[in-house]
């Protein structure tokens, strides 16, 4: 299962670009993850996902909003991951 949380268009150095916020859900296991997909004017791609983040749909979901106020990308989204798991 995938679900669109947010999808956002931003600016950077005079490069449109669209970030979207997509919640994952694994079969096998049942848990939540997400997946954030960077798309550029200039037609470039990038994508991050991580499977099994958390056990529930309301905070999979929470985190994935914060992630797209934020405007996370797909290269800083491992180690945005790593620092919310320590927590």
């Amino acid at each position: 299962m995938e679900q669109l949380v947010k999808e956002k268009n931003i600016t950077i150095e005079n490069e449109a670009l669209t970030l979207r916020y997509i919640l994952t859900r694994s079969d096998r296991t049942k848990g939540y993850g997400a997946r954030i997909e960077k798309r550029s004017s200039q037609g470039g791609y990038e994508e991050a996902q991580q499977e099994d983040l958390f056990p529930n749909y309301p905070q999979a979901n929470r985190f994935l909003l914060s992630l797209a106020q934020h405007s996370v990308t797909p290269v800083s989204f491992p180690d945005i991951v790593e620092d919310y798991m320590c927590l």
